[in-house]
């Protein structure tokens, strides 16, 4: 009977750690994608990029995962730091568990004209058939366009259990090896 409590427990508690993260990754000079890496079916998504610093905003295209699964993808660029996006499944239908690209982004950056860029989610729904909200974590994009001894771009995840837990953890990336400090 302990024995099956504890593969229950342990069930339950990966479930638990398992998420779904949206996540903006530069590319290229002038382009990002968004990942998704999702563990629950999910129907329909929605999201707004933000840029900040001195990058604008000018394409939307639909990621391989979209494209495969026949969503239906509604854009709309607001202007030049703004894109809101609406991705739904055909009916009743869902995205399969996985991870792959969502979404894929150009954009303009006048390096120079700021220390640091920015691209953020705000506005991001996600649910499954039944409209039921699916919860998610979104990871940012920054990079510095000034110092040549730091990575040319970073991405800080959200931490995760919470910060009010003894302890928490928090995924980055980096473009190329370097020294990194929490403060």
């Amino acid at each position: 009977r302990l024995s099956v409590v504890l593969v229950l427990l342990s069930l339950i508690a990966a479930q638990a750690l398992a998420e779904n993260v949206l996540t903006l990754v530069k590319t290229s000079k002038n382009e990002a994608v968004v990942e998704f890496s999702n563990v629950d079916a999910v129907a329909g998504i929605q999201f707004t990029i933000n840029a900040k610093g001195s990058v604008a905003l000018k394409s939307f295209q639909s990621g391989d995962r979209i494209v495969a699964g026949g969503w239906e993808v509604y854009y709309f660029l607001k202007n030049d730091l703004t894109l809101n996006v609406i991705l739904l499944a055909p009916y009743r239908a869902s995205l399969s568990i996985g991870k792959g690209v969502i979404a894929k982004i150009s954009f303009e950056s006048n390096d120079g004209a700021a220390d640091t860029n920015k691209l953020f989610f705000s506005r991001t729904v996600l649910c499954d058939v039944n409209a039921k909200d699916v919860t998610f974590s979104t990871t940012d994009l920054a990079w510095s366009t000034t110092a040549q001894d730091v990575p040319l771009f970073f991405s800080l995840g959200q931490n995760f259990p919470n910060p009010f837990n003894p302890s928490t953890t928090l995924t980055y990336k980096l473009d190329k090896p370097a020294r990194v400090k929490l403060v």
